[in-house]
């Protein structure tokens, strides 16, 4: 019995380390675009930390939209980062307050692609991709 609490141990501490050492190339600064009308807007995400229900980044849509949202952590799954948008700067974005923005990394963890959804009927609202800067 000893063996197995500790092998469950060992092992639930290298998933872990495993799991926290991916969601750290999410930080960064990442920019692209998404397309409305075919018309491209452009955003830039910055993500200072990954850390459960902290606000650990700033999304930024440009004009027409021209407004930011705060974004925190919520967690992963199946190699998808999962964040919920918190306050915004109004506008456009106050209608995504609320909504999750669902991240996964693409090309070498060199592009996010990422996807916006109601957290009521997890239909996307709009996605696209970003690249590191």
């Amino acid at each position: 019995m000893m063996f197995k609490q500790k092998l469950y141990l060992c092992l639930l501490l290298i998933f872990s380390i495993s799991a926290a050492n991916a969601s750290d190339k999410l930080i960064g600064s990442w920019t692209g675009a998404v397309f409305v009308d075919d018309a491209p807007i452009g955003m830039d995400l910055k993500i200072s930390q990954v850390k459960t229900n902290i606000n650990g980044g700033v999304l930024h849509y440009g004009e027409p939209r021209g407004c930011r949202l705060n974004i925190a952590y919520i967690a992963e799954s199946n190699h998808s980062y999962w964040f919920t948008m918190k306050e915004s700067t109004g506008g456009f974005c106050d209608k995504l307050a609320g909504q999750r923005i669902i991240f996964k990394l693409s090309d070498g963890d060199s592009s996010l692609d990422f996807e916006i959804s109601s957290k009521k009927t997890n239909v996307p609202n709009e996605s696209g991709s970003l690249s590191k800067q």
